[in-house]
């Protein structure tokens, strides 16, 4: 998985993740602290081309997303992992949910 580099430090959000994906706080930092051997943090001169589109679909929903948003459009990803409903509202990139990306990842194994 790839992330945005400004945006690589979730662990500050712990309890709004939590709230959103329905995980506890302790199941969240186990998961976070696992990802973060898999997890490459991007640069923004890697997206940043992607920048206006991102911000042209994100701009009416929350702007701060735009970089998860232009992350996915420059690297044509499968999808970007958020529980967070704001990017429901949009219909460029597909968004996993915790939940749906764990049961893919079982039945993948």
């Amino acid at each position: 998985p790839l992330v945005p580099l400004i945006e690589n430090n979730e662990m500050k959000n712990i309890k709004e993740i939590s709230a959103k994906n329905k995980l506890s706080i302790g199941e969240n930092i186990v998961m976070l602290k696992k990802l973060s051997d898999y997890v490459e943090s991007i640069p923004s001169g890697f997206y940043k081309e992607k920048l206006l589109e991102a911000r042209k679909i994100m701009k009416d929903i929350d702007e701060s997303d735009s970089p998860y948003m232009a992350l996915a459009i420059a690297t044509k990803s499968n999808g970007i992992w958020s529980d967070d409903k704001d990017f429901d509202r949009q219909i460029k990139v597909r968004i996993w949910k915790t939940r749906e990306l764990i049961q893919f990842l079982e039945r993948k194994k």
